[in-house]
């Protein structure tokens, strides 16, 4: 009986590791953003809006954080202002050099095919990443928004599968929206 529960065990050890292998853990992501205190913003407009992404970079100002949000539609750069001390807090970790591309897909990844889902990538090139071991190497949206490119090796990633066309994958990360609270969440944990 105790091999059993043992093998048992390990089994459900193993299938646990296997469904969270998507999910990269290289860089620590620890980010929430509650949306119903920035209403209007880019970043609130990935909710329930299939193919819309947006690239959110950290920055600190005058010992406060703020947000630089670039949508994947065209629209200019909106800067967010991170105000309460809970939203400082929750901020803390945002992949390679404080940068991710969230966005929300419709029928995709490990949901029924008729419901909105939310993935997130780093910010930066992932190939560049490994080879250089440096974080320099920040993607930018391509002309038509599905993709995004690397400025140094010239890369393009899909937004809808992560992957460049030579089958090199974006660090990927959860995310979720909580219709209930309004906060987006994006972690690898």
């Amino acid at each position: 009986m105790r091999k059993l529960i043992l093998l048992a065990s390990i089994l459900l050890l193993a299938a646990c590791d296997k469904a969270d292998e998507k999910y990269s853990t290289v860089y620590p992501v620890n980010f929430h953003f509650d949306m119903s205190l920035h209403v209007g913003t880019y970043l609130s407009s990935i909710v329930e809006n299939a193919n819309y992404f947006v690239i959110v970079s950290r920055e600190y100002q005058t010992g406060k954080q703020r947000l630089t949000v670039t949508p994947n539609d065209g629209n200019s750069v909106q800067t967010i202002d991170i105000t309460t001390d809970r939203e400082q807090y929750l901020l803390r970790q945002m992949g390679s050099d404080n940068r991710l591309i969230i966005g929300c897909l419709f029928g995709m990844f490990d949901v029924n095919d008729n419901v909105y889902s939310y993935i997130a990538y780093d910010g930066q090139c992932r190939f560049c990443l490994d080879t250089y071991n440096m974080n320099r190497f920040p993607l930018t949206f391509t002309h038509d928004g599905h993709s995004v490119e690397c400025a140094n090796c010239h890369r393009q990633y899909s937004l809808n599968t992560g992957a460049s066309t030579d089958g090199y994958l974006l660090y990927t990360y959860k995310a979720q929206y909580d219709d209930g609270t309004k906060v987006l969440t994006v972690t690898n944990r």
